[in-house]
């Protein structure tokens, strides 16, 4: 009876561990999924305006060069629609291809097979120690780690780079590709009351507001919600001291920076970055 309890728990604690496997494919896969039922309505909405205008010039006598152009547009826009659904279908394949394949990863965990059980727990440790690295800012080597042990597909690596692309972007005081990551995940943002004012363009101020290394006054409104960890403890860059500059905030050694991840469940951690 107490072996098989322990086995019930041993087997939960590890579906709360390996809960981020599945529900970042799973996210993607449904985000995927909305947008090619948007892109794929919208170009047959387009479809369905030029055969209506074609139709209704043929009703009366127009001439051939009008309707040859409008057959033309015709035909321009099924191919756009065409493009746009192969497109998409093959985004949504590749994120159900990938949901697959981490769940049949997570099934050899039950192996009867002790080589097989093996394995897995070697996998599993791979897999661990490149979140970590990945977390830490050590993208180069996370990236070598899960390509030399062939788990690529089963770790979150697109997502940290996403992540590290918009950190370089903001370092640089451009605002762009941020504001396009809120634009893309703007649906989940307005469930978070910490991300309000990165949706509120009247909110919105200049990157490039504020001289660099004068503390984070130049920071844009929208960054002000941010966690960091000061000298006495957590608080927000709202609140922080505006006469310590930003990257002197977390007490880190020599050399490293603050910088924000996101969670593996999707959703931004304050961490370190070398």
């Amino acid at each position: 009876m107490a072996v098989q309890e322990s086995a019930a728990q041993l087997s939960m604690t590890l579906k709360v561990q390996e809960y981020p496997t599945l529900k970042v494919p799973y996210e993607t896969l449904n985000k995927r999924f909305r947008a090619a039922q948007k892109n794929i309505d919208r170009e047959t909405s387009h479809v369905t305006m030029v055969v209506a205008e074609l139709e209704k010039t043929l009703s009366g006598c127009p001439a051939v060069d009008s309707v040859v152009s409008l057959l033309d547009g015709v035909v321009e826009k099924l191919s756009v629609l065409k493009r746009k659904a192969v497109e998409s279908i093959q985004a949504e394949d590749e994120s159900a291809k990938l949901c697959k394949r981490r769940i049949e990863h997570l099934k050899e965990h039950s192996s009867d097979q002790p080589a097989a059980a093996s394995v897995w727990k070697r996998k599993r440790m791979d897999r661990m120690m490149v979140e970590h690295l990945l977390r830490c800012g050590y993208y180069n080597t996370a990236v070598k780690l899960a390509r030399q042990s062939g788990i690529e597909d089963l770790v979150n690596i697109e997502m940290f780079l996403t992540a590290k692309e918009v950190e370089e972007s903001l370092e640089r005081r451009e605002t762009a590709t941020c504001l396009a990551w809120c634009h893309d995940n703007k649906s989940r943002l307005r469930k978070m009351k910490t991300c309000k004012k990165a949706l509120q363009p009247s909110r919105r101020e200049p990157a490039g507001r504020g001289a660099p290394g004068h503390g984070h006054a130049g920071l844009p409104a929208r960054h002000a919600h941010l966690p960091v960890q000061g000298p006495s403890g957590p608080c927000t860059v709202a609140d922080a001291d505006p006469a310590v500059p930003v990257r002197q905030l977390p007490t880190t050694p020599a050399g490293k920076q603050f910088c924000v991840h996101p969670h593996p469940a999707g959703w931004p951690l304050s961490h370190q970055d070398t």
